[in-house]
């Protein structure tokens, strides 16, 4: 019988170090990773994140459907809004006029990490973080969708009533009253439950017709004392309630009395509503997107297809900036990620806001922009037309006052 005996020899004393240096240099890797990890959630609860968006293709054709999360597309998944208007009067476009979003949400901690360190912009092209005061003022967040679904609602209403009336036809306008769009954090009128979209029918007993009757409503009244404001709120399935709560007014802020004149302040921003009469149907649906800087856009493709579709000559035009019943294009946000994005979408001439007290939209574009893009900058209607005839559209007389 033999046996084989096991003979366990001594670590040499270096092995040993090395372990105890492995150890430690993970141990380190593993708490700079979770201080990070620390530093960045903390961090990001700050921030904003505006990454590029979409650029949807304006198009009168039917095939622009809504599809996942509300967003509409063609058949062939490039994102859209649809104009619908009556038959004998609409036409199809033979170039491609974009409007622009931004993807706007809140930073993520990689992306804190990677704006502090420089890298941002490295891995996403055009990103952008932003302090939240500065997106959201003092809007509560809770409300700023909302904000975004009027400045939208808006936008498509002014711009068929400026296409309309620039080729010469009649539109009528019906009051209907004010609309909040606005209640900032701690106001009197955010205390009492008011919301964003309510339409304010009443205060204190005086009946609310048009926007500038709720200032007048508070003439005479005081601050501390309470007034019954009734609303009317949508609710489920399309229909509506009333609610009247009572409001302590508090005292108009002093950065506001050369403009408000009342010392008692409610504390809304409202909007006129209004229910507006076309010589035919026209309907702009443009899905989830919210905002106020597609005015620009809406207004041109509605030009286009009233006055035969060839206003951009066949060519890729995009656009951004709010637009005004006189025609003046006002400045917007997010104009560095737009500008990636219809780069990406291959327009070919970008219109951007610029005027002579703000000309960053302008300067912002520019600094983004490829070679192969155009950006021209402009600050009415009349110019974005000259601009689009300068690079081969077709704009007809008409159009240009």
């Amino acid at each position: 019988m033999s046996t084989t005996d096991s003979t366990v020899l001594p670590e040499a004393p270096g092995g040993r170090h090395r372990r105890i240096r492995l150890i430690v240099v993970v141990a380190v890797i593993v708490a700079i990773v979770v201080a990070a990890g620390i530093w960045g959630v903390i961090g990001a609860r700050r921030y904003y994140a505006y990454m590029p968006g979409s650029a949807p293709q304006l198009t009168t054709s039917a095939s622009c459907r809504p599809g996942p999360g509300g967003t509409l597309y063609l058949s062939h998944r490039t994102p859209c809004a649809r104009l619908v208007v009556a038959d004998e009067h609409g036409h199809d476009l033979d170039g491609r006029i974009l409007m622009v979003d931004v993807l706007v949400g809140k930073a993520t901690p990689l992306q804190y990490i990677e704006q502090r360190v420089g890298l941002l912009n490295l891995f996403h092209r055009g990103a952008q973080l932003l302090p939240n005061q500065a997106v959201l003022g003092d809007t509560p967040p809770a409300q700023y969708s909302c904000q975004d679904a009027q400045y939208m609602q808006q936008a498509s209403q002014t711009a068929p009533v400026l296409a309309l009336e620039r080729l010469g036809y009649k539109v009528t306008y019906h009051s209907l009253g004010a609309r909040v769009f606005q209640v900032n954090l701690g106001t009197p009128a955010y205390k009492a439950g008011i919301h964003c979209g309510d339409r304010i029918l009443d205060v204190g007993g005086h009946p609310i017709k048009s926007a500038d009757d709720v200032s007048k409503a508070l003439t005479g009244m005081k601050p501390g004392q309470v007034v019954k404001v009734t609303v009317e709120r949508n609710a489920s399935h399309g229909k509506t309630k009333q609610l009247t709560v009572p409001v302590t007014l508090g005292r108009t802020p002093a950065a506001d009395r050369a403009a408000d004149k009342n010392p008692a302040f409610l504390g809304v921003a409202v909007n006129e509503l209004t229910h507006v009469e076309l010589p035919f149907h026209v309907e702009v649906q443009v899905g989830n997107i919210g905002g106020p800087s597609a005015g620009l856009a809406i207004t041109l493709a509605l030009l286009d297809t009233l006055s035969g579709g060839s206003l951009t000559g066949g060519h890729v035009v995009a656009t951004t900036g709010t637009i005004s019943p006189n025609g003046a294009v006002g400045s917007i946000g997010g104009v560095k990620q737009k500008t990636v994005a219809v780069e990406r979408a291959g327009a070919q001439l970008f219109l951007v806001p610029s005027n002579q007290d703000d000309q960053t939209n302008c300067t912002d574009a520019k600094a983004v922009a490829s070679s192969r893009l155009k950006v021209e900058c402009v600050s009415t209607l009349d110019q974005a037309l000259r601009d689009i005839q300068q690079f081969g559209g077709k704009v007809p007389p008409k159009l240009l006052h």
